[in-house]
């Protein structure tokens, strides 16, 4: 006999930690989105988080950022987007991404 679950799928995260991360990154304007990558404009983000980006352990990818920002970057309009585009039109605009808190 091992330590291992059941068959059961256990959540890695209570679904209070799950829903303010979901509300970050979906409370706002969703430029983008497909299977793996969505893009949202969240006008209520602070100053210190006007760029955040959460990747899942499934493999997507999450991404917000303030409008001021978008305008910033180029991704104020609604386009065919990746993540890799996403964080090259960042890139070309100067910001830098930090890890992980």
């Amino acid at each position: 006999m091992t330590n291992q679950p059941s068959g059961e799928n256990t959540p890695l995260f209570s679904q209070t930690i799950t829903d303010f991360w979901r509300m970050q990154f979906l409370n706002g304007d969703v430029l983008y989105s497909d299977e793996v990558f969505t893009l949202a404009i969240n006008p209520d983000l602070d100053e210190d988080s006007r760029v955040m980006v959460l990747e899942t352990a499934d493999g997507r990818v999450m991404a917000v950022l303030t409008p001021a920002l978008a305008e910033k970057t180029g991704l104020d309009q609604r386009q065919d987007l990746s993540e890799p585009i996403f964080r090259r039109k960042l890139n070309e605009a100067g910001v830098t991404l930090h890890g992980a808190d």
